[in-house]
C-alpha cells in the first residue's frame, strides 16, 4: 500500500487507515449457529457471542453491558474457503457494502478477490483470480484482478465501486448484471494554477480522469462523492454525461503561510473554497444532507453543512506536536462533552437511525465510539474492525484481526443510552 509519511505518524489511505492499530434487514439472514443464541462457546471452544464479560484478549471488549457482538461469517482461521457463512475462510477482511437484495460485499484485500454473502448467508467470491496484477485486469468478474482491493461502495442500481490501492486505476467498476468490471476512473496529475486542475469537468468517455488519489468515498442519491487528501469532489451523472465539481476543501488555501512549524498548515474551517481537510478517511451524510467527514490526520470530526457546505469542526481537536520542523497534529484520547473529546485518526463513520455517529478510532486500538447528545463515549476497545456496513436495525462490522464478521443491533444500542449517557466518568 501507498504510505503517506509525517515525521513519527504514518498515514495511509482508505482501506490503510482502517488497519491502523491492528497488530505489526430486513437485513441478511444470519446462518443459525449449531449452539443456542446465548451460548458463548461451541464444541470447538468458538465464540459466537461477544458481551462485556466475555474475557478473552484475542476479542473485542465491550465496555457496556448488555451490549453483544454476534458471529455472522468467518471460520476465524485464514484462508481462502467458501460455503457456509460461519465456516468460511478469509485472509484478511476490508471494506464492507450491501446491495439493495440484503447481499453483503467484502474486499478480502490479501486474497485480492471480493467475496459476497448472499442473503442466505451462503459466501461465494465475486471477482478476483486470486492474483495481484500491478495495473489490474478488467472483464469477466472471475477474471478480474486487482492490485489490491480497497474501499468499495454500492450505487444503486446494480454497481459496485471498487477503490484501487497502490499505482495504477484508481476505481474499477463492477457492474453486478452483466457480471463484468472495467475501469470507471484513473488517475491524473494536478497543476498548481488556476483552473488548480487538469482533468476534464465533464466528459462522456470512460474511464474518467480524475486528480490524483483517492482516500475515500461515498455514494449519495446517486451522486458519488470522492475525496482526495485535502478537498471533497462531487461526481454527477446525467445522460451520459459526467460532471465534477469541488464540494468542500481548497488544496491551496494555506492558512499559515506555508510554516513547516505549524501544525495547523493543513487544516481550516469555512466556507467551502477556504476550507482544508487533512486525509479524509469517510463521509455519510444525515437526513438533512449535512457531511459528516473524519478528518484523520487532524484528529477531527468536520461536518460540512447542506446548502452552504460552509466547513465546521464537529468534535476532536488534534494537540500540536512540540519542535519547530515539520510540526503535525497529534491524536489524543477522552471521552466526555463534544469540546473536550479527543481521538486518534478516526477512520470510519456510521449513521444509525437516530442520527447518533459510530467512529472507528484507529490508533485507540480500534475503538467504536459513540456521538450523541453532545457527548462521546467509547462502546468497545481492543477492536481492530476494518468497515462497518448497516441494514435495518443491524450493524455488520470485519473484524481483521480474527477474521470474522460480526452483527451488532442498534435498537440494542438504542435501548441502552439512558444506560451510557448516565455515566459520570468516560469509559477506558
Amino acid at each position: 500500500m501507498k504510505k503517506l509519511c509525517m515525521k513519527k505518524h504514518v498515514y495511509l489511505s482508505l482501506l490503510s487507515l482502517s488497519l491502523l492499530g491492528a497488530a505489526c434487514q430486513p437485513g441478511l439472514v444470519s446462518p443459525t449457529p449449531s449452539t443456542p443464541p446465548s451460548a458463548t462457546a461451541s464444541a470447538s471452544a468458538r465464540v459466537l457471542t461477544i458481551t462485556s464479560e466475555t474475557n478473552d484478549p484475542k476479542l473485542p471488549k465491550i465496555l457496556v453491558p448488555g451490549l453483544e457482538l454476534k458471529v455472522f461469517a468467518g471460520s476465524g482461521k485464514a484462508g481462502y474457503k467458501d460455503g457456509p457463512a460461519l465456516e468460511a475462510e478469509f485472509r484478511s477482511l476490508g471494506s464492507l457494502a450491501q446491495d439493495e437484495q440484503d447481499n453483503l460485499y467484502i474486499t478480502d484485500y490479501e486474497d485480492f478477490r471480493i467475496r459476497k454473502i448472499d442473503n442466505k448467508g451462503n459466501v461465494s467470491t465475486l471477482a478476483g483470480t486470486g492474483k495481484q496484477v500491478a495495473q489490474g485486469k478488467t472483464g469477466a468478474f472471475l477474471e478480474t484482478e486487482f492490485y489490491r482491493p480497497g474501499q468499495m461502495v454500492f450505487k444503486a442500481s446494480n454497481f459496485l465501486l471498487v477503490q484501487s490501492e497502490s499505482s495504477g486505476p484508481r476505481l474499477f467498476l463492477l457492474n453486478l448484471s452483466t457480471q463484468q468490471s472495467q475501469i470507471f476512473i484513473k488517475e491524473t496529475e494536478r497543476i498548481t494554477n488556476p483552473p488548480y486542475h487538469n482533468f476534464v469537468l465533464d466528459s462522456r468517455q470512460l474511464p474518467l480522469a480524475f486528480l490524483g488519489e483517492i482516500y475515500t468515498m461515498v455514494v449519495q442519491n446517486n451522486e458519488i462523492f470522492l475525496a482526495t487528501s485535502s478537498e471533497i469532489w462531487k461526481l454527477s451523472e446525467n445522460q451520459g454525461l459526467y460532471h465534477f465539481q469541488r464540494y468542500a476543501g481548497n488544496q491551496f488555501v494555506d492558512p499559515t503561510g506555508g510554516s513547516i512549524d505549524d501544525p495547523a498548515r493543513n487544516f481550516k474551517d469555512g466556507p467551502p473554497d477556504d476550507s482544508k481537510f487533512n486525509r479524509p478517511a469517510s463521509m455519510v451524510f444525515d437526513k438533512a444532507g449535512n457531511m459528516f467527514v473524519s478528518d484523520a490526520g487532524n484528529h477531527r470530526i468536520r461536518k460540512v453543512e447542506a446548502g452552504t457546505r460552509n466547513v465546521s469542526t464537529l468534535t476532536g481537536y488534534g494537540i500540536p506536536e512540540s519542535g519547530s520542523i515539520n510540526r503535525i497534529f497529534l491524536g489524543g484520547y477522552k471521552d466526555g462533552p463534544l469540546k473536550e473529546a479527543l481521538f486518534d485518526t478516526p477512520s470510519k463513520l456510521i449513521l444509525t437511525d437516530s442520527e447518533d455517529i459510530l467512529v472507528r478510532d484507529s490508533n485507540n486500538g480500534g475503538s467504536m465510539r459513540l456521538i450523541t447528545k453532545g457527548q462521546v463515549h467509547t462502546l468497545i476497545t481492543s477492536f481492530n474492525f476494518t468497515d462497518f456496513s448497516k441494514k435495518g436495525s443491524l450493524l455488520f462490522l470485519a473484524d481483521n484481526k480474527n477474521l470474522q464478521i460480526y452483527t451488532l443491533d442498534l435498537s440494542q444500542l438504542e435501548k441502552l443510552k439512558p444506560k451510557i449517557l448516565k455515566q459520570e466518568k468516560p469509559l477506558s
